[in-house]
């Protein structure tokens, strides 16, 4: 008669005395994940780049440290854009301003949607405002191209004259 080894009795993770500490460490793991991430923003959302205010004058200046500053200005607009990231841009067109006898600023706000990775243009002039988007912006050598934007459909905005 052959003598049948009894097997070992099972023993259930559920009943180990190791199962609790470890069910206990892994559910405060995870409660410190989910508070750590709790509160901060995604990781992909920046803040809007605030690119600088130029003014055509500026852009017409011989004045270097002016000169430096408004194609400063406009690559780091067309970097945002091309990276789609917020930014703005302010540029007060006093050219216009002058063509138009001095009916008051012409001030355009260039805003860098990340989201949709698209341009808004404000423009406001006197008491009116008007925002449209763009198709595109392009850099071209000292200047912003921007392409079918709202009521000036395609225009350059004019960062170095002298490299026109």
């Amino acid at each position: 008669m052959q003598k049948q080894a009894h097997p070992s009795p099972a023993v259930r993770t559920a009943d180990s005395p190791a199962f609790l500490p470890f069910t206990l460490l892994c559910a405060l793991a995870l409660i410190f994940i989910v508070i750590s991430a709790c509160g901060q923003p995604p990781r992909n959302s920046t803040s809007a780049l605030a690119c600088g205010t130029v003014t055509s004058t500026e852009a017409l200046s011989k004045n270097a440290s002016e000169t430096r500053q408004t194609m400063r200005a406009g690559a780091c607009f067309l970097h945002a854009y091309q990276q789609c990231q917020a930014a703005t841009l302010i540029y007060i067109d006093q050219d216009r301003l002058l063509r138009q006898d001095q009916q008051g600023t012409v001030v355009r706000t260039l805003t860098v949607e990340a989201a949709s990775c698209r341009v808004s243009e404000t423009l406001q002039e006197a008491s009116s405002s008007v925002t449209s988007i763009c198709e595109k912006v392009e850099g071209l050598r000292g200047a912003l191209h921007l392409v079918s934007c709202g009521v000036d459909g395609t225009f350059y905005l004019i960062l170095d004259a002298a490299i026109q």
